[in-house]
């Protein structure tokens, strides 16, 4: 989760201790209110402890401190300590920190922190086991994976959270403002806009091709391969032998996973609707770049770190990140590389897994596909609304013969 925990963790604690709570004064159910809080973002303070440690911070979720164990802990410590401190406290203070007060204090640490473990096991991997098992194990997380390109801002973890922040708000309004038209009007609009935002991100995930997450030989999540601490969609050489992404490939099997993607008819970034087309585009429909990049993707080879490198050296980084998303930097790596020929008459076959790239007079590189074979290229042109195989002859048909094509050799 990313902001919901806090918001989660404080409407858990208001609803397990809510007739402690309530005999509670103002003071102390703000300052208990502030603890859920609090206490709700807590477990993800290890990454500030893995910075200064100068390990990376996306293992944050394999340490102890991720561990329910850890918390149940550090409440017995707490509640030992409290009780041996007790009964030196002076008059003034034992007004203030009475033992019902104390104890819910407490038991709100417990419960936020636990809370916030829970969310965690939903959509993300966890040691639930611990100190049993160093296992890592979630409900959801593999059954609903963000889109590559649209990221975790457009997923449906992320519509839940909006539901659960507009619940939490609707909530504090009624606690602190009178009931009133306008405060009424508010909740309505907190709450219809996250049930939209969720009925849109769900909507656009049964549209769209999901697949961002990476998994070992052994069928288990894993960011780092080879173990080098480099996050893989940020290791432009994921296996470390000395080969970046974009040339250390098996061509077969980036044929077949371009013609496996292309299978499932997902949506393009193109429609006859501007505004449509934004939106597939922006909950991650695929163009001809995207189409390749995930495909390496899927083979554990991301190109996205080895393009922002090429990016970064030809000084056109805004290219990068243009609404093509790196199709010149990628073009500009094989130019630059000495891997790419200029199409002739002549040239007539392809070999399969062959990448081709149309460009105008220009010098504008429109498009890139690749060979499946026969006459069947991987490829999407700006009229396929769905993903579809293409032949050359379609090709050849939308950009005419006032093109210049070249071919990977």
């Amino acid at each position: 989760m990313f902001l919901a925990h806090a918001p989660l963790s404080f409407l858990a604690s208001e609803a397990i201790q809510k007739r402690g709570i309530a005999k509670l004064t103002q003071t102390e159910k703000i300052f208990v209110a502030f603890v859920a809080l609090f206490a709700g973002i807590l477990p993800d303070f290890d990454i500030f402890a893995l910075q200064g440690l100068g390990i990376p911070t996306f293992i944050h979720h394999d340490v102890i401190s991720h561990t329910f164990i850890f918390y149940i802990g550090l409440w017995l410590i707490f509640k030992g300590i409290f009780a041996l401190l007790y009964k030196f406290f002076d008059k003034k203070t034992t007004k203030f920190l009475n033992k019902e007060f104390l104890n819910i204090f407490l038991n709100t640490f417990l419960i936020a922190t636990i809370v916030h473990l829970l969310a965690d096991f939903l959509v993300e991997n966890i040691m639930v086991l611990y100190p049993f098992s160093t296992q890592m194990y979630s409900i959801f997380k593999t059954a609903f994976q963000p889109n590559l390109y649209a990221g975790y801002f457009f997923s449906i973890s992320f519509g839940i959270e909006a539901i659960i922040c507009a619940i939490f708000f609707g909530y504090i309004i009624n606690r602190v403002f009178k009931k009133t038209v306008f405060s009424k009007i508010l909740n309505i609009c907190l709450i219809s806009f996250s049930v939209l935002f969720l009925a849109s991100n769900v909507f656009a995930y049964l549209n769209t091709y999901n697949k961002s997450l990476v998994f070992n030989a052994k069928n288990q999540l894993d960011h780092d391969w080879d173990k080098d601490f480099v996050i893989d969609t940020m290791d432009m050489d994921v296996d470390n032998d000395g080969k970046d992404n974009l040339m250390d490939i098996d061509i077969k099997e980036l044929v077949t996973q371009v013609r496996d993607i292309i299978n499932t008819s997902k949506w393009t970034v193109y429609d006859d609707s501007k505004i449509v087309s934004q939106y597939k585009k922006t909950y991650g429909g695929f163009n001809s770049f995207r189409l390749l990049s995930q495909a390496y993707y899927n083979m554990h080879s991301p190109i996205s770190p080895v393009l922002w490198d090429q990016a970064v050296k030809d000084g056109a980084v805004s290219e990068y990140t243009n609404e093509l998303m790196g199709l010149d930097s990628l073009h500009s790596y094989f130019s630059k590389n000495n891997l790419l020929t200029r199409l002739t008459y002549e040239e007539t076959v392809f070999a399969t897994g062959t990448l081709f790239f149309i460009s105008n007079q220009e010098a504008e590189v429109l498009n890139v596909g690749i060979v499946l074979d026969n006459n069947e290229v991987g490829i999407v042109l700006p009229y396929d609304k769905k993903m579809q195989i293409h032949s050359f002859s379609d090709v050849t048909n939308y950009y005419g013969g006032n093109v210049v094509v070249e071919f990977t050799e």
